[in-house]
């Protein structure tokens, strides 16, 4: 069990947060590439843009675009779609950490 925290600034609105945050964890996860990885997202158009096959002409093509790459390079990640609220322990993270974190295997001590 993992998790990364980063902090974002200058996003124009939720869904270009969340495609940097996916892109973050696809990059991330490429330090495992043996491992199976299950990557949850809390937005079904984030994962719809990343996961059609065709050209996306949005003025986040380009970010859509370095998911799909990273994406496409790792055979055992797979992403999929949760409810926002069944994602608790990402949101106390959020709130508790201060600014960037990592953690791997054991969480922090207030999860």
């Amino acid at each position: 069990l993992e998790c990364k925290l980063i902090v974002l600034h200058e996003v124009s609105n939720s869904m270009h947060a969340k495609l940097i945050a996916l892109r973050e964890g696809l990059a991330y996860v490429a330090k495992w590439s043996s491992l199976v990885c299950h990557i949850e997202c809390d937005s079904q158009g984030v994962l719809h843009s990343v996961q059609q096959g065709q050209a996306d002409l949005s003025h986040l093509r380009c970010l859509i675009k370095d998911c799909k790459t990273l994406w496409a390079r790792q055979e055992s990640v797979y992403l999929r779609y949760m409810e926002r609220n069944a994602n608790g322990v990402a949101t106390c993270y959020a709130l508790y950490s201060q600014g960037m974190a990592e953690w791997v295997t054991d969480p922090p001590d207030f999860l």
